[in-house]
């Protein structure tokens, strides 16, 4: 069967070299067409690439495929090869590599959307969420050579630090119309159940088709928090959180986050999820 491979090379522990992956292939009959994820070239090939599009690497590997792909026209398959693997861990993708490529004809399918962020001179994209506040602390910190439990610890100790230090915000944020009127320290528009370094802040809130859920975080429950980042249970989430289908926000200066970088927008922007989502194979086996 031919597939198109995505793939990082150098996520998670660099453990899937691009030798492994392609021998992974050969053994499992599958014919790749391979991407390396820091060619140049790599953009126009995934808008290209039609069938079946397996992406090697993290959640900065499948934001960069999503962007690119034709979603009327491809079915993207996540190997999760990265540190956080936020991506594949909301859409229920637990599976080691091999297990992964092994649903290639015998997955099932769920549907992934994506985020559409507005401002007066552009026009974003974003997979995981976006947030303002001390949560804009979750931006990564490359580290190549750390494995995944030391890069889960050392972001929720950035946490840690920020939420020591934050103010509440100044931003004005409507959430469908309604506006956000107390303290708070933190707001996040999220598009999948788990971000940063695997947080479940909305894992269990209820989310009806075509909606992002809104979360923030009160300044009353600063402590609340940081008790939380020691052990996050997403059933007991320190965070509000409502489904939301637009929402706005005047950033009056604040840093914002989008996905896992910081992103040089002001002003007023705002947030939806973009009609067709991108259907997502999920193998059947599980972890």
């Amino acid at each position: 069967m031919e597939i198109t491979v995505l793939h990082n090379a150098e996520a998670g522990n660099g453990a899937w070299p691009r030798e492994r992956v392609l021998a992974l292939c050969r053994e499992l009959k599958l014919e790749p067409a391979y991407i390396d994820a820091r060619d140049p070239a790599a953009g126009a090939k995934l808008r290209a690439a039609r069938g079946i599009v397996a992406v090697v690497g993290g959640d900065g590997t499948v934001a960069k495929a999503v962007a690119r792909l034709d979603r009327k026209a491809v079915t993207m398959l996540i190997v999760p090869t990265g540190g956080a693997n936020n991506v594949a861990r909301s859409l229920g993708v637990h599976a080691e590599p091999v297990t992964a490529f092994r649903s290639v004809g015998d997955g099932n399918c769920v549907a992934l959307h994506i985020g559409k962020l507005t401002t007066e001179e552009r026009v974003l994209q974003f997979v995981e969420a976006v947030g303002t506040g001390v949560l804009v602390s979750l931006v990564s910190a490359k580290g190549q050579n750390d494995d995944s439990e030391a890069k889960r610890q050392a972001g929720r100790a950035r946490l840690v630090d920020a939420l020591a230090e934050g103010r509440p915000l100044r931003a004005r944020i409507r959430i469908d119309g309604k506006p956000l009127d107390e303290p708070i320290l933190a707001f996040e528009a999220t598009n999948i159940a788990m971000i940063g370094p695997n947080l479940p802040l909305a894992l269990r809130a209820p989310r009806p088709p075509r909606h992002m859920v809104a979360c923030w975080l009160r300044e009353e429950h600063r402590a609340v928090m940081h008790e939380w980042l020691q052990n996050p249970d997403p059933e007991h989430s320190p965070l509000q959180a409502v489904a939301a289908r637009r929402i706005e926000i005047d950033l009056e200066g604040h840093s914002l986050r989008v996905d896992d970088r910081l992103c040089d927008v002001t002003g007023s922007i705002r947030l939806r999820l973009r009609r067709r989502p991108i259907d997502v194979l999920v193998p059947k086996v599980l972890p």
